[in-house]
């Protein structure tokens, strides 16, 4: 990431915090909902809680149609095409730099405008995802993304920079479509993290990695700190979650907080925590 690109993005990321209300007082949980009734849903288990990895998706899995795209300004200024072009020749390694000649073909105003479209698209569907929220407590989160409330949600720690999910970013929730510039540092790639406001009650955080849809990233042991059954969730549920933490325990990983989303007589979501000998107590999530 340039020196340029990296001002920018920062400048965006502070403006995020702050329409999301979190500026003064960031999250330090995320929660990953998974439905129990998806075919990977024992291997995603079993890869996060034994081995400490993740698998990250493509945005061509979504339920929204719009999300991790946007649309391009300047596809047809011959001044702002030669500056894109010429700043993906400066960052080219070495034994990859275009020719002049094929220079020449790629900043053709109506060659670029025709094919930039799909490449974009192709970068974009290459993008590998990991969607989390800071809030566990939305019964919509439950009813859509945990199997109508059958599955569980993962809680991880939102920890150092250094750490996968530490690079988790804030999803701006706006109702204007984002629109990156041709600029010699590239595409405005910090606007797949922008989504409609139909959205904002998802409160979500991501991790997007280039070129790594549907492959596996491996975070820290510590950055898993347990598990919330959703109030439907079987028993089969229950044991599974039981048996991968007790093997994780036993191999020397950090032990996992264990906690279980109730129905109540109101429209909100109550929890308790699993204190051992099958014994539960109210304790407050958000």
């Amino acid at each position: 990431m340039g020196r340029e690109y990296e001002a920018e993005f920062n400048e965006w990321l502070h403006e995020t915090f702050k329409l999301r209300g979190i500026a003064e007082n960031p999250p330090n949980r995320l929660y990953k909902f998974m439905s129990s009734e998806s075919k990977y849903f024992p291997l995603a288990l079993h890869e996060l809680l034994l081995h400490n990895r993740l698998r990250l998706t493509s945005r061509r899995d979504f339920n929204d149609p719009f999300d991790t795209q946007f649309g391009v300004n300047g596809t047809s200024d011959p001044r702002q095409i030669a500056e894109f072009v010429n700043g993906i020749v400066s960052r080219a390694p070495p034994g990859l730099i275009p020719t002049a000649d094929d220079v020449a073909r790629m900043s053709d105003p109506a060659l670029f405008k025709d094919r930039m479209p799909g490449h974009l698209s192709s970068a974009l569907d290459d993008v590998g995802i990991f969607s989390m929220s800071d809030s566990v407590a939305h019964p919509l989160m439950w009813a859509h993304y945990a199997n109508s409330h059958k599955g569980i949600a993962l809680i991880f720690r939102l920890g150092a920079s250094d750490d996968s999910i530490g690079a988790a970013f804030p999803i701006r929730y706006q109702d204007e479509y984002p629109r990156s510039a041709l600029k010699a540092s590239g595409f405005q790639m910090h606007l797949i993290f922008t989504k409609g406001k139909a959205w904002e009650y998802e409160r979500e955080w991501r991790i997007a990695e280039a070129k790594r849809a549907n492959q596996w990233i491996e975070i820290p042991s510590a950055s898993l700190l347990g598990v919330v059954l959703g109030a439907r969730a079987s028993d089969e549920t229950w044991h599974l979650i039981g048996e991968l933490a007790q093997r994780r325990f036993d191999v020397g990983m950090p032990p996992l907080l264990a906690y279980r989303a109730e129905i109540g007589e109101s429209f909100e979501l109550g929890f308790t925590q699993f204190v051992g000998n099958d014994e539960w107590r109210p304790v407050a999530l958000k």
